[in-house]
C-alpha cells in the first residue's frame, strides 16, 4: 500500500469522522431543553494576580491581563446532579446561569451562551481542518511559485559571442547556434549556463541561457563585430 493510498483513505475516515461530528451536534441543539444551572466554587483571578504570575495572554503582540473566572455549572435531572466547569471566563457569573441539557442524556449539557456543548467535537474537528487548510495553502502557494519562477532543465535561449563578449546571434534552437558557428567559420573556446530574468506581459520568470564564446580561425579574415 503506497502512501498516496494511505492518504485517500485517511481522508475518507477523516471526513467520516467530521460528518459524524456534525450531525451529533446537530442532534444536540435539536433535542436540547432549557434548564437552570446554579453556579458555585466561583474562583476570581484579578488583573494584578494574572502578571504577577506570568498567565496573560500574548496574540500578534497584544498582552490581554484582564480579570478571569473559573466556577461550576450544576444541573439537576433524572434524580442526579451534573456538572459543568467553565474555565478563563470574562464575565462573572450569576448565581443562577441558563443551561441547555439534552433529556435523553443529560449529563450533555452546555450554558445557553456557548456554541458547542460539553462532549463535542467540534473545536478539535475545526482546528485540524484550519491546520490542514494552512498547509494545503502553504502547499499550493509554493507550487505556484515553483511553476512561475522555476528554471527549465534544458537552456531556453542559445546565445554566441565573440571574444570582446559582443552578441553575435541569439535563438531559442541550440542546431540554429551551432549552424551559425560553422557557417562563420568560428572556434567554440568556451561555453557556460546563465539564468536570466525575463519580464513579459507584467509577469517575471527566469530564464536558462546556454553561451557559446567563440572566435574566428586562423588563416581567416573573419571580423568579430
Amino acid at each position: 500500500m503506497n502512501v498516496r493510498t494511505l492518504k485517500k483513505i485517511f481522508l475518507i475516515l477523516w471526513l467520516m469522522f467530521t460528518g459524524y461530528s456534525v450531525f451529533t451536534e446537530y442532534q444536540h441543539h435539536h433535542h436540547a431543553r432549557i434548564a437552570t444551572g446554579i453556579v458555585s466554587n466561583v474562583v476570581y483571578t484579578s488583573s494584578a494576580e494574572r502578571r504577577m504570575t506570568d498567565t496573560c495572554t500574548h496574540f500578534r503582540g497584544r498582552e490581554d491581563c484582564s480579570a478571569r473566572y473559573d466556577y461550576d455549572i450544576t444541573w439537576y435531572s433524572q434524580n442526579k446532579d451534573y456538572v459543568y466547569h467553565a474555565d478563563d471566563e470574562r464575565e462573572k457569573p450569576s448565581a443562577v446561569e441558563c443551561v441547555h441539557v439534552v433529556p435523553e442524556n443529560p449529563q450533555i449539557g452546555k450554558p445557553c451562551k456557548n456554541i458547542f456543548f460539553n462532549d463535542s467535537h467540534l473545536p478539535a474537528v475545526i482546528t485540524v481542518w484550519a491546520v490542514l487548510g494552512f498547509i494545503f495553502l502553504t502547499m499550493l502557494m509554493l507550487k505556484f511559485k515553483q511553476r512561475r519562477f522555476s528554471v527549465p532543465e534544458e537552456p531556453q535561449l542559445y546565445r554566441v559571442y565573440n571574444k570582446s563578449f559582443h552578441l553575435l546571434f541569439e535563438t531559442r534552437l541550440a542546431e540554429d547556434a551551432m549552424q551559425f558557428i560553422r557557417k562563420g567559420h568560428y572556434r567554440l573556446r568556451a561555453s557556460n549556463t546563465t539564468l536570466e530574468a525575463v519580464v513579459s506581459g507584467g509577469k517575471k520568470a527566469m530564464i536558462k541561457c546556454a553561451n557559446y564564446h567563440v572566435r574566428s580561425r586562423k588563416g581567416r579574415r573573419k571580423l568579430d563585430l
